[in-house]
């Protein structure tokens, strides 16, 4: 168990399976990666960016990097679909996390605990989109 939340137990263990049936070579996952260690150049980000990526708390729910070069492929965020949907606190850190990401040029991948999620799926989200 590497969640104290279901839906990410579960998307975890369907990555890793996807990974592992893929063929694909020196690629890992890691859960609950510091938004703030995926900062190369902070002068990218503006004041309540960096003080949001900085926080202790910020991070993406998947980080999917090759295992050689240590070069993220993409993130993963799972939304639980009623608290995204009714909170404007979280998706305002929603819109914030989704902007920091594309300054930094990671593909972002976000699945809604609502989604059908399976190895194919994840399969051509990870390696179709960002190869």
């Amino acid at each position: 168990m590497i969640s104290e939340y279901l839906s990410e137990n579960l998307i975890y263990d369907t990555l890793q399976k996807a990974i592992n049936d893929s063929g694909y070579t020196n690629t890992g996952v890691l859960c609950h990666y510091p938004l703030s260690r995926l900062v190369g150049d902070w002068t990218l980000l503006e004041n309540n960016e960096k003080y949001f990526a900085r926080s202790p708390f910020s991070h993406v729910d998947f980080l999917i990097y090759n295992t050689l070069t240590k070069q993220p492929k993409c993130a993963i965020e799972v939304d639980g679909w009623h608290f995204h949907k009714d909170s404007d606190a979280q998706q305002s850190r929603d819109t914030l996390k989704n902007r920091i990401l594309e300054k930094l040029g990671l593909h972002l991948i976000r699945i809604s605990t609502t989604d059908i999620v399976n190895e194919e799926m994840m399969m051509n989200q990870i390696f179709d989109t960002n190869s």
